[in-house]
């Protein structure tokens, strides 16, 4: 589903110059220190948050966690909300 995003947007880009694209801009600081509090009520500490890929290494490794789907959860909701833009820009969630 990501690559298939990703190219459509880089059609999007060289081809018909440009369309409507679906970006995040990252979490701001308030929702991670929030999320942050959360999971360490579920014995959880994470602590590189500032990036796509700290995010994943941080849920990837408590994968195995009994509550694993409210951390996903949790997390979900300290992010931005999802904009739309005649500009595009990197998406802070997906990268592949």
């Amino acid at each position: 589903m990501l690559a298939a995003n990703e190219a459509v947007a880089r059609f999007l880009l060289d081809v018909c110059d440009g369309g409507l694209f679906r970006i995040h801009a990252p979490p701001p600081s308030r929702g991670l220190d929030r999320f942050r509090i959360q999971a360490g009520a579920l014995d959880c500490v994470f602590d590189r948050l500032d990036t796509a890929g700290g995010l994943t290494r941080a849920l990837a490794a408590e994968r195995e966690h009994p509550n694993s789907w409210l951390l996903n959860m949790l997390l979900l909701r300290s992010m931005a909300r999802a904009e739309y833009s005649a500009t595009a820009a990197p998406h802070m969630c997906c990268r592949s």
